[in-house]
């Protein structure tokens, strides 16, 4: 696979379904709070978030243990601890670059997924060098093969470029989020952590575009 041919049409399911979003969209702007209560939403929604998208990936921890560990200085070294703590540290540097950026790059992927397998922002990233497979968690038996790695840099530049050029900016901004986000599982394009990567990278297009219901939303 050297090109993306992503196909896809409007259903009247998904036309109510964003209907839905857009009338909550405008409920929840015109919404006056005390700053204290939506303070509250907000720590909430963000631990539902880091929980659901780790869960997800086959963390064992709930949602009580992941407040706790939020909440907490826990720098325990075990893995479902550490992909919790690396998760909120890519959530929470993509809610400051989106008050500054809008765009998508190579380099705002790479550092992402440098955060959610728990590298530093300078980390020389790059794209995975080999074949990876998505197989079920309790066969074992292969679900899906990702295009090969020989093609990935030319894939994830097409679709960056995609989503930047001025035709698909005319598609509505929940349906772009979730159209990158399909995208970036499709190519696979790093050994691990790319469910995670693209669920973070779909917060920041909504957030970046003043779509994100002042943040009490969760993708699942």
């Amino acid at each position: 696979m050297e090109k993306m041919n992503l196909k896809w049409n409007y259903t009247n399911k998904m036309v109510n379904d964003l209907l839905r979003v857009i009338k909550a969209k405008e409920i929840v702007d015109l919404l006056e709070i005390p700053i204290f209560i939506e303070e509250e939403i907000k720590r909430e929604t963000i631990a539902k978030r880091v929980h659901f998208s780790t869960k997800i990936e086959g963390n064992n921890l709930n949602l009580d243990q992941v407040k706790d560990i939020l909440e907490k200085d826990n720098f325990s070294h075990e893995r479902n601890v550490l992909e919790v703590r690396n998760y909120y540290n890519a959530l929470m540097f993509l809610s400051v670059e989106s008050e500054f950026n809008d765009s998508m790059t190579e380099d705002l992927v790479l550092k992402v997924h440098n955060l959610v397998v728990g590298k530093s922002l300078t980390f020389k990233n790059s794209y995975r060098k080999s074949q990876n497979v998505v197989a079920d968690s309790i066969s074992g038996n292969i679900v899906y093969m990702p295009p090969e790695a020989k093609d990935v840099s030319i894939l994830m530049k097409q679709i960056i470029r995609e989503f930047n050029s001025n035709k698909f900016k005319d598609i509505p901004l929940p349906i772009r989020a979730g159209i990158f986000a399909y995208e970036i599982v499709t190519i696979h394009p790093f050994m691990d952590g790319n469910g995670r990567t693209a669920r973070l990278l779909a917060t920041y297009i909504l957030k970046s575009n003043k779509y994100d219901l002042k943040g009490f939303y969760v993708i699942v």
